[in-house]
């Protein structure tokens, strides 16, 4: 089904979605109520790393969050040339997530042309036909170029009026930028900052969580639930997969702000440490609860990275906190 001006937006508000929503709200709360300052400003800058390394990689790029860690510091890294200017355009697109103007078509576009700088022959709204393809198979054709910015004005008025919570809104945006496809490249990037910024709108606890990361590591779902909703044009159940994924998201980041996380910033120094190191500075002997009840958490949460990502079970694998 095609994708019309008068269809956007297009979802039913199930009870699964009412559901989600009573549990985020409980969720935000909880984690809200949260005073420790020192783990809330380790998370915020740990969350900015991972959005930017989880989206772009999304696309395919190979830097680790290491590497992206010290180009946001101003340190040379080695890397493919495109993928080095991927990296450095979401970290100046990402510095401006905060002041975004999430409502605005023009910010819109001046995020765009931050986000794609030096990775298409030219910004703005594409001018030509696309398609989406799985190899040979095409199972999405987006709107043609003349409807782009009239059907991203009708997006933009709806979530500015529409009185939903603005993770829901995020959603809904993040969906219907992915299905007009206004650029000629770089949508899933902007659907996924667009969420983020709308999130963080909503409540300084999402400056804590990266979305993106979330979508990361269900990236197949992510991009099957997409592909389904866009045959029916209808985002029902994208709204429900970002949802939970917001939900699950929010849980971790409650485990995260708990005291032995605290525990384990401070245990942690600056220099990559072995899981045995961190358990003898915390005192622990049980290496499993050590593992479900700080490693673990701390890793999903960006808070700590892995020296060697690729060989999670190395012998010379090392821990690292992720701290400016």
């Amino acid at each position: 089904m095609a994708l019309i001006y008068e269809s956007i937006p297009t979802f039913k508000y199930s009870k699964l979605i009412s559901d989600l929503i009573n549990q985020i709200n409980d969720a935000l709360t909880t984690c809200d109520d949260n005073t420790d300052k020192s783990i809330r400003t380790i998370l915020r800058k740990n969350s900015h790393i991972k959005s930017i390394q989880s989206s772009i990689a999304i696309e395919g790029n190979t830097l680790s969050l290491l590497k992206i860690k010290d180009t946001i510091n101003g340190k040379i890294v080695e890397g493919p040339f495109d993928e080095i200017v991927e990296a450095k355009n979401a970290i100046k697109a990402y510095d401006l997530i905060d002041k975004t103007e999430i409502m605005s078509v023009d910010y819109f576009l001046k995020i765009e042309s931050i986000m794609m700088w030096g990775l298409v022959d030219t910004n703005g709204f594409r001018d030509g036909k696309v398609v989406i393809t799985d190899g040979e198979t095409i199972y999405y054709e987006p709107p043609e170029a003349s409807q782009v910015p009239g059907m991203v004005e009708k997006l933009f008025d709806w979530c500015s009026t529409s009185g939903y919570p603005l993770y829901l809104i995020a959603a809904v945006a993040h969906y219907y930028i992915e299905a007009i496809h206004p650029f000629r490249d770089g949508n899933g990037r902007m659907g996924r900052y667009w969420h983020s910024a709308m999130l963080r709108k909503q409540s300084k606890v999402f400056r804590m969580v990266s979305i993106e990361n979330a979508i990361s590591r269900r990236q197949q779902d992510y991009y099957d639930i997409l592909e389904k909703c866009q045959k029916k044009n209808d985002c029902t159940g994208f709204i429900e997969f970002m949802l939970e994924l917001t939900l699950s998201s929010l849980q971790s980041l409650s485990r995260i702000l708990e005291p032995r996380m605290s525990a384990l910033l401070t245990s942690m120094g600056g220099k990559p440490m072995t899981s045995a190191q961190i358990m003898d500075r915390l005192g622990l002997k049980d290496r499993k609860h050590f593992q479900s009840g700080y490693l673990r958490p701390a890793l999903e949460c960006g808070f700590v990275a892995m020296t060697e990502p690729d060989s999670p079970h190395s012998p010379s694998q090392r821990y690292v906190r992720l701290v400016f």
